[in-house]
Order: C-alpha cells, then sequence, then structure tokens
C-alpha cells in the first residue's frame, strides 16, 4: 500500500500531513526525473552503437570496392568448335593487380563442365593470360571468366555459346 494514499488529515496534524504529501510528490518526481534520465541514456548508448556500426560497415563496403582495380581488357576462346573430346583455350588480357585468373565452361543449365586457373607470371605480371582444357561431351557451352585481384575483389565476364563441340563420327 502507498503510504501517500492513507494519511489522515486531523486539525492537529495538518502540518505534518502537508509536509508528508510534499514528500511524497518529491520521491514521485525523482522517480519519474529518474527513469527519464536512464530513458535517455539508454537511447543515446543505441544511437551511438547504430552510429558506430552504420560507419563500420560503410567503410568496410568502401574499402573493398575502392581497392578492386582489376578489369578483363579482352577474353577469348581458343578453337571453340571441334570434335569430343576437345581441347579448348583461353586467353585474357587484364589490366590491375591480378592474383588469379578462373575459366569455367557452362552447360545450358548452369553446371559446371570444366574449369582451369590461371596463376603464371604472365598472368600476374604481364596481364595475358592462358589456360586449356578438355571438354569430354558434344554440347554448347558458355564460358565464365573470372578475374581476382587482392582480397575479395573480382570481376566476370560471361561469353553465351561460345564452344560448340560436335558428337565423334562411329
Amino acid at each position: 500500500m502507498n503510504y501517500c494514499t492513507y494519511l489522515k488529515v486531523t486539525c492537529s496534524n495538518l502540518f505534518s500531513v502537508h509536509l508528508s504529501y510534499l514528500n511524497c510528490f518529491y520521491n514521485y518526481i525523482i522517480k519519474i526525473v529518474y527513469s527519464y534520465k536512464m530513458m535517455k541514456r539508454t537511447t543515446n548508448f543505441f544511437v551511438l552503437v547504430l552510429l558506430v556500426l552504420t560507419l563500420c560497415t560503410a567503410t568496410a563496403g568502401a574499402s573493398s570496392s575502392t581497392a578492386c582495380n582489376v578489369k578483363i581488357v579482352k577474353f577469348t576462346v581458343n578453337n571453340p568448335t571441334g570434335t569430343a573430346p576437345a581441347k579448348i583455350g583461353f586467353t585474357t588480357y587484364t589490366s590491375g593487380t591480378v592474383k588469379s585468373v578462373q575459366y569455367q565452361v557452362l552447360d545450358k543449365h548452369g553446371k559446371v563442365v570444366a574449369s582451369c586457373r590461371s596463376y603464371c607470371k604472365h598472368c600476374t605480371v604481364k596481364h595475358i593470360c592462358n589456360c586449356s582444357l578438355i571438354i569430354k561431351k558434344p554440347g554448347t557451352y558458355d564460358v565464365k571468366v573470372t578475374v581476382y585481384g587482392a582480397g575479395n575483389c573480382h570481376v566476370q565476364q560471361t561469353k553465351k555459346s561460345a564452344i560448340k563441340i560436335k558428337a565423334a563420327k562411329k
């Protein structure tokens, strides 16, 4: 039970009841102010946390995208037609800081049929990347080249229906 609501007022205790009500009112105001200050502090804390997280996220995204300086200048498929099994070659001219180049041969469903990767000095220093692979089954294939730079930096290019392999004659 709240002490402030059960005070009996008489002529003899009028002054003490008045002081008791003032004391209760003061305590009530203090509780409101204190809870308001706590709410304000909590809100300020969460706003600061959100600001810090937003800034960290923004700078992380900016640093990885601005550091990505690799480009595919030219991409060719050598011997794009033939009879299965067929040896297919690739040449890519790049620019920027290249770590490696990956070639993927994809079927009509987007499934990787064959792949190769180039790490050599021609690729990383002279920016001329070569790779070859063998395709065993006849069909029409897409070729996707991915050039990897520092960190998560990479660029891709896809040539649709770039390879056409015929079945071997029996």
